[in-house]
């Protein structure tokens, strides 16, 4: 199943206010790319890590600026791993987490 899908990435960032409160705060950014399924040795292991794996999403790699979470279709992945390819594309790994 290799499809193009719209995406949201959102990096996180923290800062402090005048009190000591930590603020976290979420930049979003849209844009396309093609999402497949994980093949079988990915799946195991991150399931030895403890990591719920579900997508392999696929972009160029000057669109990745350091974001920790995706968002496809409403939901929210955490972005767990990252790998570089051959001819500017870049794939990222997407985990079904609670709370991200």
């Amino acid at each position: 199943m290799d499809k193009l899908i719209n995406i949201t990435l959102i990096k996180v960032t923290e800062t402090v206010n005048e009190i000591g409160d930590v603020i976290k705060n979420e930049t979003e950014r849209k844009l396309r790319g093609q999402i497949s399924y994980i093949n079988s040795a990915e799946w195991f292991e991150a399931k030895r890590n403890d990591i719920n794996s579900k997508w392999r999403v696929f972009i160029y790699d000057f669109e990745y600026k350091g974001e920790t979470i995706a968002v496809i279709d409403g939901v929210r992945y955490s972005i767990y791993r990252t790998y570089y390819m051959k001819g500017n594309k870049l794939e990222l790994y997407l985990e079904e987490k609670g709370g991200v």
